[in-house]
């Protein structure tokens, strides 16, 4: 069987007949860091970090949609795994 051209998947798992070739991931672009939230509530970057371990969290802007952040992650994991859309079978 020939090989594709361009990066090949790192060891894609088999289960039941389906294979792993990559995940991917999108997260929206706009960052509220703690000190951001210390100036609209009365926290601090200390309290959140020890309490929850969170420094950071992504905020979606007015027009963003979860259906932009699936298909930018969809991209990347076919990226990773070297795949063009139209070699999937099925994707989750």
């Amino acid at each position: 069987m020939n090989q594709p051209a361009g990066p090949q998947p790192a060891s894609p798992r088999r289960a039941g007949g389906a294979t792993l070739a990559a995940t991917g991931m999108a997260v929206p672009k706009r960052v509220m860091s703690n000190h951001d939230l210390e100036k609209i509530v009365d926290t601090n970057d200390e309290w959140i970090v020890q309490r929850t371990g969170i420094r950071e969290r992504r905020i979606s802007e007015a027009g963003d949609s979860t259906s932009e952040l699936a298909t930018e992650a969809t991209r990347n994991a076919l990226e990773s795994a070297g795949l063009e859309p139209g070699d999937l079978d099925l994707l989750i």
